[in-house]
């Protein structure tokens, strides 16, 4: 991976911004992971879908600290 690359994966996991909605509606994901990312509406959409992967409330799908927190190897 470039160093592009990280810088697209940084914004993508990050809060959303208008430029992550930018990028999306662009093709930027699609030409550099070679993946069809759907496009959402709004930036509201995308800022639902962080909370309800990265946030809360309740179950969270990717919580940022699992690899830390939760290793099956103990």
């Amino acid at each position: 991976m470039t160093k592009d690359n990280y810088e697209l994966l940084s914004i993508a996991l990050s809060y959303p911004q208008a430029e992550l909605l930018k990028l999306i509606r662009d093709g930027v994901f699609d030409e550099t992971f070679g993946k069809k990312a759907p496009v959402p509406a709004d930036l509201e959409e995308l800022e639902v879908e962080y909370c309800r992967l990265f946030v809360g409330p309740g179950h969270v799908d990717v919580p940022p600290y699992e690899s830390v927190y939760n290793d099956d190897n103990d």
